[in-house]
Order: C-alpha cells, then structure tokens, then sequence
C-alpha cells in the first residue's frame, strides 16, 4: 500500500536577516520522488487501490507527472498499470524540459500533446467512456480527506521536537488552493494557536479571483502574489538558496519563495518554516 503516514523531515537553517529561526520542511523528501502531491496521490491510491489506466491533464513537464510516474505498478494493491498524460503546448523551460525527458521515456505512460481545449475533450471522452480514472486537472484528484492538515499537524509536533514554542509562520506557494484549504481547516478544528499562514500565489492571475474569500474566512492567512521571472534570474535565487540551504528550489513554484524572503523581513515572528513542495531535485538545474 502507499506510504500514507510517510512524513517529511524538519530541517532548521541559517538564512541571514530573515527570521531568528528558520525551518525547512521537506516535503521533497516524501517516497515517490517528493513533492506535495504525494500526500494527495497517497491518498487517492489509498482510498481507490490499483487502477487499470489513469488519465490527468497538465502542462508538459509538469511536477504533477514525474510525480505520478512513480506510481506506475507500485503493487499489486495500489498505484496504476497505465498513465496517459495529456499535455499543453506551453513552452518548455530547461527543467520542464528534463522532467519530461524522465517521465515520457518511462514504460507504461502515453503522452499526447494539444491545444487546451481539446485536451479537456480528450480528458472528457476517457472518463465518459470509462477507459481511464481521472487524475483531475493538474492532479487534484478528489479526496474524502484533505491530507494537509494532517502535514501541518505534523509539522507543529516535529517544531516542539525541536523545542520550538513560539509562534511560528508557514511560508507556503499557493496554486490549487488545497494546501491551503488543509492548514486552515486543522487550525480551526484542532484550535491550534500560534501557526500563522503566508501563501504565495504562483499559479496565473485567473487564481486570484479565488483567493479573497479563502482569505476571508481566517484571519490567519495572508497572501502575496509572485511575479514572473527569467530563467536567468530563477537560476541566480536558485542557487543563493542552495548555497545556504543545500536545498535547490523548482522554477516554477517554491522558488518565488525565495523572492519573498527577499521581499519582505519576518524578524518580527520568532520562527518561519518555509514549505519546500517540489519533488526532490537532485541535480543542479542552473547548468541545464
């Protein structure tokens, strides 16, 4: 079965001038090549067993993918036999290049590439039909369970291993808006005082519409929207945090991360623990 009480170490690290303590959660190191997505796949595998063929739609390249590769044939209970991923035709950055090499060479999956809208015909026709489960867009299957809330859960305990008891703000990329979904509703059903939310919104500007009223119900959460970068300038903020961390940050997600700790001070919290959500890269994307 999955490794559904897998849990991701916390690491502390010296990030001068940003906070008096800092921590890394390293959800990149997750089984199934890391990344946040395994606690939904997890999950869904989980809660489904071994599917036949599987079907998700994303950009080419995308984590939701890699990620997803490793769930071919996990065992005979769980995971998928078959994967087909439809693609968009979005330009390919240097590392979106490389994760796609990875996965479209791996046996059992099918890429098919397209325009948006006939990929959501396709994805419609497979599921209509009933020659593949869905994966959702962008892998966000449908849980009866959010599992970030147990991430988050996990996270305050590993704090107090580190006997850390001051307020603590989690610095998180917000796409989708499950993770976000996840910490509020454990905040508000376990009554966890002191855990302080800021979500960075990296997906487009369509996301914003939908980020005021998951704002407007906790007073915990606040937001700040990433800018788009050069390749040249990701790989500059890329490797700064590597070399303080040792942890190299996707272009696409957590590295605009790094551009609020850059952007703004947070010495005014005692600790920050920054959320490091892309499978686990372990090669030096700036010399791609």
């Amino acid at each position: 079965m999955p490794q559904i009480n897998a849990t991701s170490p916390l690491q502390r690290v010296q990030l001068p001038g940003i906070a008096d303590a800092v921590y890394l959660k390293r959800e990149d190191l997750l089984p199934h090549g890391g990344g946040n997505k395994v606690r939904r796949f997890d999950r869904f595998f989980a809660e489904r067993g071994r599917i036949p063929v599987g079907i998700t739609l994303s950009d080419a390249g995308a984590h939701t993918f890699i990620v997803l590769a490793s769930y071919l044939s996990t065992s005979q209970h769980a995971g998928a036999q078959k994967l087909i991923f439809l693609e968009l035709n979005n330009p390919l950055s240097p590392y979106a290049r490389r994760l796609r090499q990875t996965y479209s060479a791996t046996d059992g999956i099918v890429t098919i590439r397209g325009p948006l809208l006939r990929q959501l015909l396709r994805l419609k026709w497979y599921e209509l039909t009933g020659k593949a489960i869905s994966l959702g867009l962008g892998g966000d299957v449908t849980l009866h369970e959010n599992p970030f809330g147990k991430a988050l859960v996990e996270c305050v305990a590993q704090l107090r291993d580190h006997s850390e008891r001051r307020p603590v703000l989690h610095l998180f990329p917000y796409s989708s808006g499950v993770m976000a979904r996840g910490f509020i509703e454990a905040i508000e059903s376990s009554g966890m005082v002191g855990q302080n939310l800021q979500a960075v919104v990296t997906s487009t500007s369509r996301i914003a519409r939908f980020v005021k009223p998951l704002a407007q119900r906790s007073g915990r959460i606040h937001f700040a929207f990433a800018r788009q970068i050069s390749w040249t300038t990701y790989c500059v903020r890329a490797r700064s945090f590597f070399e303080h961390s040792g942890v190299w940050l996707d272009p696409v997600h957590t590295i605009h991360l790094a551009e609020i700790l850059e952007r703004r001070h947070f010495v005014r919290h005692s600790a920050l623990v920054v959320w490091i959500t892309c499978p686990f890269i372990d090669f030096d994307p700036t010399l791609l």
